[in-house]
């Protein structure tokens, strides 16, 4: 019931409608990559990507956004409360009374136990604020469509339009939302970062789709070229945006499993919830090979990947941001390139060999950042987490 009223604001048609707006933001994004360019700041990808896309997913839940692209800051602490947020959820669904108990206390007294998740608790009351501000302008006949001016227009039934109900609903869009989709692209900008013969492979179809990177083609036209696509499903396959086994259930029938291996049958009674861990399934030598860890988006070329409805606009976002970046800038190799272990140092440099290193007008480059260590899942907090103290993807634009 929840999920339908949701539904057409997550459709392709309606998502398309947003390309305009997206492109703003992304337009944004690298005006602010060219500040850090003259500047020369390194950029944390965990930080900026995440200002992107709060900034589109408050625009389309609320009709407005923070502008977390234009502040000095990107508004890291609401993306640290985030973080902390994620930390404590896997305590919490093992233990049924601690999300109760947090919830209970006052924002002022959760501030001292925790700045970041008092950072989060400040948020839910301007969630209230951006929800009460919208049932107004509903009751006056606002046409405005935004997802919650959809909510409240539909047939749920008054109680599941109450301010508190909705208030759980924006905390899980725009946490998903900004969360999930900025995660992937920092993981695959890091591969195609790491891996220069990948990106010319991408910036070679992009510069062909693309002629003028002022006046790109429509959606459609970049969703449908064949090696961004791939790079998109190969980064979604090695860097899947949860980690939490997500179950399903077939209420009135019996399911029946058939081994691949031994063509043994199981059958799976009615109404057993059903789930798999994505990494495990997504890495698995047996489906993809020895080479099951590495990035290759040539095992895609020839495939065709199915998204999900509910994705759409998170797909948007993935196909515009990687194309917008990568139609402007080139690959340069990593800046700072060395770390300590103990006390032998690691040299990392980018694979593809000295032609492909040659960096062509305006580039990108790794800073200082490892894949072990930066980018591949390590702890399982829901989301996937980087090592403790990592500080993310980070780049310089040269």
């Amino acid at each position: 019931m929840r999920r339908a009223a949701l539904n057409p604001y997550f459709s392709k048609a309606s998502v398309n409608k947003l390309e305009i707006i997206n492109r703003e933001k992304i337009s944004t994004l690298l005006g602010r990559f060219e500040i850090h360019r003259a500047t020369g700041e390194v950029i944390s990808l965990s930080i900026i990507l995440r200002a992107l896309t709060s900034d589109i997913i408050n625009q389309y839940a609320f009709g407005s956004s923070d502008n977390n692209l234009d502040r000095d800051d990107y508004n890291a602490s609401f993306y640290e409360s985030i973080a902390a947020f994620f930390e404590v959820a896997p305590a919490a669904m093992h233990c049924s009374w601690l999300g109760p108990v947090l919830n209970s206390l006052p924002v002022s007294l959760m501030v001292k136990l925790s700045p970041a998740l008092g950072t989060l608790y400040r948020m839910r009351k301007l969630w209230e604020t951006q929800i009460d501000k919208i049932r107004i302008s509903v009751d006056r006949d606002d046409n405005e469509s935004t997802i919650f001016h959809g909510v409240l227009n539909s047939d749920l039934p008054e109680i599941e339009k109450t301010t508190e109900r909705l208030r759980h609903e924006a905390e899980l869009i725009v946490m998903a939302g900004v969360d999930t989709t900025a995660s992937t692209l920092s993981a695959i900008i890091y591969h195609l970062l790491a891996d220069p013969m990948i990106a010319s492979k991408l910036r070679a179809e992009l510069l062909t789709a693309i002629p003028d990177p002022t006046s790109p083609p429509r959606y459609p036209t970049i969703e449908a070229l064949p090696y961004l696509t791939a790079v998109i499903q190969e980064g979604l396959r090695l860097h899947p945006a949860g980690t939490l086994r997500l179950t399903r259930v077939a209420p009135l029938e019996d399911l029946v499993y058939t081994d691949p291996f031994d063509g043994k049958k199981w059958r799976i009674p009615a109404g057993t919830p059903i789930s798999m861990t994505a990494k495990l399934v997504h890495q698995k030598k047996d489906i993809w090979g020895e080479d099951s860890n590495d990035y290759r988006p040539e095992r895609w070329l020839g495939k065709e990947g199915k998204g999900l409805g509910s994705i759409n606009l998170a797909y948007q976002e993935l196909y515009l941001v990687l194309s917008g970046i990568f139609r402007v800038y080139d690959v340069a190799p990593m800046t700072h390139s060395s770390h300590h272990a103990g006390s032998q140092a690691i040299e990392i440099t980018p694979k593809g060999g000295d032609d492909a290193s040659k960096p062509k007008g305006k580039c990108l480059a790794l800073y200082d950042t490892i894949r072990q260590r930066d980018v591949d899942l390590v702890h399982d907090m829901i989301i996937p987490a980087a090592v403790k103290g990592s500080q993310g993807v980070r780049v310089m634009v040269l």
